[in-house]
């Protein structure tokens, strides 16, 4: 603010103002700091980039994120990490326009080895094991790269227990704390201390109730800075360090590259290698990650004997019963249903399912409510197959717990996405006693 007032035409200054409110989570100013940088400097790109960020992750206003990468990337093509974020977030509004051509186009930077994408955002655009793992080598070498700045940790007398910290932002209403609560309460307390370290800001719902319920130290670190929760995590002695996040949305994957724990393992939350060499392992099962798909992963593999998902089936089918009519089905027709998000939709698949109703009379498909702009784009591709759109039906998003799990018993069969599989919507699917029709491919996402 000194800075502005000495000079108010510094847009620098505007953009850090942005940054620092972004932390506070003082949204709508850091937005108002970033549009004053622009209007100082249109050819600002790294402005409009973190414009779009919080109309992506905090607004939720994905159509002007998506304006402002477009924008940046015409100032600066070369942005890092941007242009598969970009295709990212035209998948997310269903927008296939040119897609094939910049999925060639961004394969091919990636194979040239430039900073051309996220490590997540690509997951969903190319089935490819090999340009995965060199997007996160790219990502964490940029992004978090290893320190020293606590030292070594050393050795010390074993506790009674061994200690495990679970680290997430998502210890709330989310899909892996919805699947990981039936884990955390099963752990054997004889042998195992367990920590929640909980990395997202305070929310009062009934998965993190359970969770802080089922957990030895609940510990909220969303206000400590990453050097000082790995500092927090060492004094704890915890042994072994569970990352539930990867590269997902609200991640501190830096409390990783610190060191907080002798052994630190990645699991659940994020469907790939790290790419980095502080994280020590990854859970899977065989059919996950085959032995010939054991080189993309910089971590070692921990083979779970069954399936490395984990679900809570007992208590998590609520009695509510639904009908047809008020979820906005006639009383007859197959139901096919995807509650995957939109991202995961790609022409291909949309185009299969699109046989399938051509072929099937009277049938449905129950997507997942999406932004209005990702729905008209949908219902514009239904139509020029020449399919009634009203064929198409889009389910509100409803408490998870409450409703959501008791509209699968409505629905026939459920479509899988490719290459990003249902991976929570799969197990809910299935646990609801509903059939799930999915194709394996090659990477972690799709199998």
């Amino acid at each position: 603010n000194k800075a502005i007032e000495i000079n108010p035409k510094y847009a620098e200054a505007y953009n850090s103002n942005g940054l620092i409110l972004k932390k506070l989570e003082r949204f709508e100013e850091a937005l108002k700091s970033y549009s004053k940088a622009i209007e100082i400097n249109p050819n600002f790109a790294n402005a409009y980039i973190n414009r779009g960020n919080i109309l992506l992750n905090e607004i939720k206003q994905i159509d002007g994120a998506l304006e402002n990468f477009i924008k940046a990337l015409k100032i600066d093509p070369k942005l890092d990490f941007q242009f598969g974020k970009y295709i990212h977030i035209k998948f997310m509004l269903s927008d296939w326009s040119l897609i094939d051509k910049e999925i060639k186009s961004l394969k091919n930077r990636i194979i040239n080895g430039e900073r051309a994408a996220t490590p997540f955002s690509i997951l969903s655009i190319m089935d490819a094991p090999d340009l995965h793992q060199i997007t996160a080598k790219k990502f964490v070498e940029k992004q978090y790269p290893s320190t020293n700045n606590l030292g070594p940790i050393l050795k010390r007398i074993p506790s009674k227990k061994i200690r495990i910290g679970y680290y997430s932002a998502d210890f709330r209403n989310h899909p892996v704390s919805n699947q990981i609560i039936n884990l955390i309460e099963k752990h054997n307390k004889s042998k195992f201390e367990i920590f929640a370290f909980s990395l997202g800001k305070k929310t009062n719902d009934q998965a993190r109730e359970k969770i802080f319920n089922a957990v030895d130290q609940f510990i909220d670190v969303s206000l400590k800075n990453d050097l000082e929760i790995a500092k927090i995590s060492r004094e704890l002695n915890i042994d072994i360090a569970i990352d539930l996040m990867g590269f997902t949305h609200g991640n501190r994957h830096q409390i990783f590259a610190e060191k907080c724990a002798p052994v630190q393992v990645g699991y659940l939350g994020y469907s790939g290698t790290t790419g980095s060499d502080f994280i020590d392992y990854i859970i899977a099962d065989k059919t996950l990650i085959p032995k010939e798909s054991q080189k993309y992963f910089s971590e070692k593999i921990i083979y779970l004997p069954n399936s490395f998902m984990v679900g809570n089936i007992n208590e998590r089918i609520p009695d509510k019963i639904f009908t047809r009519e008020e979820l906005g089905f006639s009383k007859e027709g197959f139901i096919y249903c995807s509650f995957n998000q939109n991202y995961k939709i790609n022409p291909k698949t949309f185009e299969i399912w699109m046989r399938i109703l051509k072929n099937v009379d009277g049938s449905y498909l129950w997507l997942s409510k999406g932004s209005e702009l990702a729905n008209n784009n949908l219902i514009k591709e239904t139509e020029k197959r020449e399919i009634d759109p009203s064929r198409i039906i889009f389910a509100q998003k409803v408490p998870l717990l409450e409703e959501h799990l008791a509209r699968y018993k409505i629905a026939d069969l459920f479509l899988d996405t490719l290459p990003y599989n249902g991976h929570s919507t799969a197990n809910d699917s299935l646990c609801s006693g509903l059939p799930v029709l999915t194709l394996i491919g090659n990477s972690f996402a799709s199998r």
